[in-house]
């Protein structure tokens, strides 16, 4: 069996010998040859400046219904007029107060979902200028406008801001100490 272990022994390390003796014979060539030069490379021409086709030509995009048939063509608002400006059809409908991240939210007389706007966003020309508890105030030019909060159709009226505390009977008596 050593005679076998043996003789597998000197088969491998023959063979590993053949490996390292083509290894240092074997002739190499340069990488460099194998990959080209920039000056090897042609370099394609310089094509033309990109130039965006005519803005009329989408117009049909714009035009047509996509998708969903009340879907309108885009337009760009109009700005108010900042002397006789009437105020936008919007109700306020709610309100989060956070300080300056206070948001508002309102309601078009047409529209079925609600909008929302923060302090010193723009609405039909309109800014929003302050946000309180009950009311918000818009101004354009020197018009203003308060909207005040707008109780839910058909609800109970809106509670008090800060209920008096007599009507939910009297405070106990502060306790003192000697």
């Amino acid at each position: 069996m050593t005679d076998r272990l043996t003789g597998g022994l000197l088969a491998i390390a023959l063979l590993l010998a053949g490996v390292v003796l083509y290894q240092a014979l074997a002739p190499v060539t340069p990488i460099a040859a194998l990959y080209a030069t920039a000056a090897q490379v042609a370099m394609p021409r310089a094509s033309a400046p990109y130039s965006p086709p005519e803005e009329a030509q989408f117009a049909i995009i714009n035009d047509r219904t996509v998708f969903d048939p009340a879907r309108q063509a885009v337009a760009e608002p109009a700005p108010a007029a900042a002397g006789g400006a009437l105020p936008p059809d919007l109700s306020l409908v709610g309100v989060i107060i956070g300080g300056a991240n206070s948001i508002a939210l309102l309601k078009r007389d047409n529209a079925r979902e609600a909008i929302s706007a923060r302090l010193g966003q723009p609405i039909d020309g309109w800014s929003v200028v302050r946000i309180t508890a009950d009311s918000i105030v818009l101004r354009a030019g020197v018009n203003e406008v308060t909207l005040p909060l707008k109780p839910p159709p058909g609800g109970p009226p809106l509670a008090p801001l800060n209920p008096h505390p007599a009507a939910n009977g009297p405070l106990p008596p502060a306790e003192t100490r000697p």
